[in-house]
């Protein structure tokens, strides 16, 4: 994994250069969504690849995560049943 000088704005963690998958087609209301901006803006767990559904797209991309973020939204996600 290749490192980056960004840093996240939330927890100072330096960002890394990580895979991570992309979803395709209309995606289902995600609570996360309210407050991932203000608790976990670089967990990019899953990234929205768009509303059609074609399978010779990729499945992948590149995105800077931060490992404080995915940290923070698997702990949110659990005590929030999401």
């Amino acid at each position: 994994m290749a490192k980056s000088k960004e840093r996240c704005e939330v927890h100072g963690t330096e960002l890394i250069r990580q895979k991570v998958p992309l979803s395709y087609g209309l995606p289902r209301y995600d609570p996360a969504w309210e407050v991932k901006s203000e608790l976990f803006p670089n967990s990019y767990s899953k990234v929205l690849g768009g509303c059609s559904i074609d399978f010779s797209l990729r499945s992948e991309t590149f995105r800077l995560i931060c490992s404080d973020c995915r940290d923070t939204e698997e702990k949110w996600r659990r005590e929030n049943n999401a």
